[in-house]
């Protein structure tokens, strides 16, 4: 029996159920952006700016679900972020949900571990945001339905699309500075005690470590490797580099929109 022919029953077996609850979860979010827009208007700039950084927050998000779902269909290998849980759920026969909550909240306690009396008790709305993720990805992966490009060339091409959302949409949250994915919340970590290493650079060796453990417990559980391919080591590897320009692009655009202060409104704090 083919790998392909493994993941795709797998993948299709939740389709519907995903799909519904990723148009739910994109309906819900759209509400709230709604009453958040019309709540805001004549709030103070503070407010105003907040919404705008979690809302910029939320299309990283989006972009990074569109990445995820792209590599999915591009059926060379899932990307890092979700290759353990993938793996695991395959060996436990557990829904994929519930092993990405119970990995990053792994993750969360590996910051814990790190940082001590460092770490943050907000940090833990990661689990939060995380559920949000769930949703658009279940929200991609209905628009996109099954759409492939059945040549490798076009699957290559899927996936080279899959990793440029991903380095846009990781960009785009981290510059808002509020909470990061469990993911990237482990990188920062490890980088605040690493003295002269980037968020870049850390972030592709714990990609690759991930990737590493993923095709272990795979090897290891099924015989075989399953949901990790040649697309999950070159997402761990690119995805790293191609946040620096993205993020020279990004963060004067973010900075402008969610931390500059008019100058009437430096002038009087309470406007």
């Amino acid at each position: 029996m083919r790998l392909g022919d493994i993941d795709g029953r797998f993948l299709k077996s939740k389709g519907q159920r995903e799909a519904g609850q990723g148009s739910q979860g994109m309906a819900r979010a759209i509400c709230l952006c709604r009453a958040g827009i019309c709540m805001l208007r004549g709030a103070p700039m503070c407010c105003q700016k907040l919404f705008l950084r979690i809302l910029i927050y939320a299309i990283g998000l989006l972009c990074l679900a569109f990445g995820v779902a792209f590599g999915i269909n591009a059926k060379l290998g899932i990307p890092p972020v979700n290759s353990i849980p993938y793996v695991l759920s395959l060996v436990t026969k557990v829904d994929m949900g519930i092993c990405i909550i119970l990995i990053f909240s792994g993750y969360i306690l590996l910051q814990y571990i790190i940082l001590r009396k460092n770490f943050k008790w907000i940090n833990l709305t990661q689990l939060v945001f995380s559920s949000l993720f769930g949703y658009f990805v279940d929200f991609a992966r209905h628009v996109l339905g099954g759409f492939e490009i059945p040549t490798y060339a076009g699957k290559l091409a899927m996936l080279a699309i899959s990793i440029v959302l991903y380095a846009i949409g990781v960009s785009m949250y981290v510059d808002t500075k509020l909470v990061n994915m469990p993911m990237e919340g482990l990188v920062a970590a490890i980088t605040s005690v690493l003295p002269g290493k980037s968020f870049q650079q850390v972030k592709v060796v714990l990609d690759c470590t991930v990737v590493f453990v993923a095709a272990a417990l795979s090897l290891l559980a099924m015989g075989g490797l399953h949901g990790v391919r040649e697309g999950t080591a070159l997402c761990a590897l690119l995805v790293g580099p191609l946040m620096q320009p993205a993020q020279r692009i990004l963060n004067p655009v973010i900075n402008k929109i969610c931390f500059e202060r008019k100058k009437g409104d430096a002038q009087n704090p309470a406007a």
